[in-house]
Formats: C-alpha cells, structure tokens, sequence
C-alpha cells in the first residue's frame, strides 16, 4: 500500500494510490517542474506512513477529490415519526367519496374517535406493539361494554386497516400469535352479525 508519483498525459503530477487493494489516481494542477515534483514527491511519503499506519483520510488530504463523494459519509434520510392520531388525519382524507361510500366514511371516523383514538392518538405507528393491542382488546371487551355492543373483532380491524402496509402486516402477524394463545377478543363468526346489523 503506498502512494506514487506520476505525470499525466497533460503533463501535470497526479498521485496513484495503492490503498485498502484499490488503485486509483487523483490529479493535480501543479505542472511537472523540479520544484513542483520535490513538493509532490515530499506528500506522497506523507500519504503512505499514513497509508500504512492506517490512518490515512482522502478528504483530509483531497476534500475537492475526483472521489470525495465516494469517501464522504452518507447522509441518511431523515425519518419523519408519524403518531397514529396525525396518521389517521392524513390516512382519512383518501377514504372520502368517490373512493369509499359516504356511510363507509362516517364509521371510520366514529369508530376511530370512539374506540381507538382516546388509547393510541399519542402512539408512535413504529410502537404499535402487541401489549398495546392487548390493551385494546381489554378496553374493548371490557365491563363497560359488551362484545354485541362494539363489535370487538371488528373495531380491531378498523385499526389494522389505517396502519400503513409494512407496520399492518407485523402487527397483524403479532396479533395472530395472540389469537393463538387463545387471547383473541372474539371469533370472525360472531363478529359477522355485527357487520350486518351495522349494513342494514
């Protein structure tokens, strides 16, 4: 591993690196005089001790480098966190007519302010977690209310339908593993009625 120089076809000092099993150039604009040359040749011992003590940084040395983007540290998108209740304000604005029927409208925003917005309006959408669907199954099967009243189930997948589909698809996969340790809030048959009474 070491650096070298060299003249290009223009006559100006380059530098050819030997580095991390990479060869590559970068140029210079310094002609190839005397005293150009004992300058360039001065850089190059100072880039290869570095090179093989391992510390050598090309944007140290070329932060305008032919390669700068390629040695400068990414930058990573921002990631914007979403609540479920400022989802649900942008999520509901595609379910309007023609889109959705207007009663179709209507139940997703009573059944979202009613049943699910009061325990997950504050709710980061990556901390939907199963404890928290649990708590919901809790509330909603609880003393106060029965199963014929809110349709539990039911209530259940109108939330699962806002979650955007990466975040739906594990939290449907969790909720299915709690339906298998027989937590499940209650079976698609009794929830069916619900549905249809709600149709009529």
């Amino acid at each position: 591993m070491a650096c070298k120089v060299k003249v290009n076809r223009h006559g100006f000092l380059a530098f050819r690196f030997y580095w991390n099993g990479r060869e590559f150039w970068q140029g210079t604009d310094w002609r190839d005089t005397p005293n150009n040359r004992v300058k360039a040749e001065g850089k190059a011992v100072e880039m290869t001790e570095e090179i093989k003590a391992r510390t050598f940084s090309y944007l140290k040395w070329f932060p305008e480098g032919n390669k700068a983007d390629e040695f400068r540290p990414k930058v990573q998108p921002e990631v914007v966190e979403q609540t479920v209740g400022e989802y649900f304000k942008m999520w509901i604005e595609g379910k309007k007519p023609p889109a959705v029927r207007a009663g179709q409208e209507r139940d997703y925003r009573a059944h979202f302010k009613r049943y699910i917005l009061p325990h997950f309006e504050n709710v980061n959408l990556k901390d939907v977690e199963p404890r928290k669907l649990l708590d919901l199954r809790t509330y909603l099967t609880g003393e106060r209310w029965t199963q014929d009243e809110i349709g539990a189930n039911h209530h259940r997948c109108q939330f699962q339908v806002l979650l955007p589909r990466r975040q739906k698809d594990r939290s449907l996969d969790r909720y299915r593993s709690v339906r298998r340790l027989g937590l499940a809030t209650t079976t698609d048959a009794k929830a069916r009625p619900v549905h249809r009474a709600r149709a009529r």
